[in-house]
């Protein structure tokens, strides 16, 4: 898959956290060629009548079908990140490894995310090809491949009103990465994106970087990130809860 085959998204709202997005963003990408998609409650088209959450929940799904909507008339892959996706010091290599590796049948794939479910069924590491793991799906939305041949029937999926009062764009993406006929891939070295330290809009709560590692060494170190972050953000705010600083 060469550069000229997908279009490079970046959905924000923020200008300061865009220039930081495009400032971390790897050299692999031009950054005078990303689009940026600013989707806010205030400018997003009108929920429709079936639409039960949030406006924040609505106006980050308009977001995603734009990027869709504008890649398929592109004739393009819709590569998509959020402005908090944070990259893998080795990203180049691992990028090109990757999509250079996906199956002639890829519908989705995921640079970063979480999985859920695993209890069901953990990654399968495709025959034949030990570049790339097929999980039962992906949750969160800040790094990933949507191939051309399946934006039309995603974006039906996401506008079809069978929405389940509490979920998000993520959220309804993983009934349909759970179907037979939608194939959905993994890096096998490990996740090259995460999410960003920072304030989640559709959650409105500050969070450390995140990774979501699958495997047990991975959660470890997952576990001392949260616990470093949470002794750190205490110390940096203590004046607000005792009004007195930490020595």
């Amino acid at each position: 898959m060469k550069p000229a085959d997908y279009q490079v998204f970046c959905i924000s709202h923020d200008d300061e956290r865009y220039q930081a997005f495009l400032e971390r963003l790897p050299e692999v990408f031009d950054r005078t060629k990303v689009t940026r998609i600013i989707v806010t409650p205030e400018t997003s088209p009108p929920p429709p009548e079936w639409w039960c959450g949030g406006a924040v929940q609505w106006a980050i799904v308009c977001a995603h079908l734009q990027c869709w909507k504008l890649a398929e008339a592109d004739g393009k892959h819709a590569l998509v990140f959020e402005h908090d996706a944070v990259f893998h010091p080795d990203f180049a290599a691992r990028f090109h490894d990757f999509i250079n590796h996906l199956p002639k049948d890829t519908d989705q794939a995921y640079l970063g995310g979480q999985l859920l479910f695993q209890e069901h069924r953990e990654p399968l590491r495709m025959k034949r090809n030990s570049h790339v793991l097929e999980p039962l799906n992906v949750h969160r939305t800040h790094a990933y491949l949507t191939l051309n041949r399946a934006l039309r029937r995603v974006m039906d999926f996401v506008e079809e009103p069978f929405w389940n009062c509490s979920q998000t764009i993520d959220h309804r993406l993983l009934y349909i990465q759970m179907r037979q006929d939608f194939h959905v891939y993994i890096p096998s070295t490990g996740w090259m994106c995460g999410q960003g330290e920072g304030v989640s809009a559709p959650e409105n709560t500050v969070w450390f970087e995140r990774w979501w590692p699958w495997t047990d060494a991975g959660k470890r170190e997952e576990a001392e990130r949260e616990r470093e972050f949470r002794e750190r953000w205490l110390r940096e705010n203590a004046e607000k809860f005792t009004g007195e600083t930490e020595a």
